[in-house]
């Protein structure tokens, strides 16, 4: 490509300075909870969120997303002129009507002045979120949500024009939308955000059929429950059954087989009864 002149935009850099809230160190030290590990096997456990910056029609415009690190779901978002407190008064809102109930995230982010705000820190108390920040100057830290903003301006953002910031906001609200139920991922083999959130949470309702054989008694699975039916290393006499097929066949490591998992779960039901 080079010898022949052509250039790739995507995934190239960036060639607009960054956007930086960062305003010095005020209040009390945040830890980082993540140090670094965005893997998360169920919904609502881990979060990011952070702030960029887009030019448009002539002024600027910027989004809030809080990222769910387990679905790669954008599961709140707002878009606004300035980045000031206001947005992040909105982001929490809308955050905090899709937070399922007894959920306790950690939602991580930089050390912009949004995020040591005493009303940002006193919210996530309330609702019962646990506060992780980066480190300074080290952007890796917050790689997670990072890579969110480069995806979608590669897709959405780069090389368009906007006639003005009402235009920018309302395509940007409908791709945000595609990228929840639309968009399919490799990593989340091949179902959309949306898709895998609902099965991953339908583990919530999972069957817990405990020494079948010994009692013939099954329960539902508790909330925070391993779906694994092993114990610090140690096989255990018990078994978790999700209730939708499609989880089932995925945490046995097999192709979804809606046929195979619904005998296989009528068979444990009736051996229950």
């Amino acid at each position: 490509m080079r010898r022949m002149g052509l250039r790739c935009a995507i995934r190239s850099r960036n060639p607009w300075r960054r956007y930086d809230s960062y305003r010095g160190e005020t209040g009390d030290h945040v830890h980082n909870l993540l140090e670094r590990d965005f893997d998360s096997a169920r919904p609502f456990s881990k979060l990011g969120t952070d702030v960029t910056e887009f030019k448009v029609a002539g002024s600027k415009a910027y989004l809030a997303p809080v990222y769910d690190m387990a679905s790669k779901e954008i599961v709140a978002w707002d878009v606004s002129r300035s980045p000031d407190l206001g947005q992040q008064k909105r982001l929490l809102a809308m955050l905090a009507e899709r937070l399922p109930a007894g959920a306790e995230p950690i939602l991580h982010s930089d050390m912009g002045w949004q995020y040591q705000h005493q009303w940002w820190r006193d919210e996530l108390e309330r609702l019962g979120i646990r506060q992780s920040m980066s480190r300074k100057g080290n952007c890796l830290d917050n790689a997670a949500t990072e890579q969110v903003f480069g995806h979608l301006k590669d897709e959405f953002y780069r090389g368009r024009e906007f006639d003005s910031y009402e235009q920018f906001k309302r395509e940007l609200d409908a791709y945000i939308i595609h990228w929840n139920t639309r968009r399919r991922q490799i990593r989340l083999e091949g179902y959309t955000p949306e898709e895998f959130r609902s099965m991953s949470l339908a583990v919530q309702g999972c069957i817990l059929i405990n020494n079948v054989q010994q009692t013939g008694r099954g329960s539902f699975l508790p909330p925070g429950a391993s779906l694994w039916p092993h114990e610090n290393g140690r096989p255990v006499s018990h078994l978790y059954l999700p209730s939708d097929p499609f989880m089932f066949c995925r945490f046995r490591r097999m192709a979804p087989c809606r046929s195979y998992s619904s005998l296989f779960i009528s068979s444990m039901m009736s051996s229950t009864v």
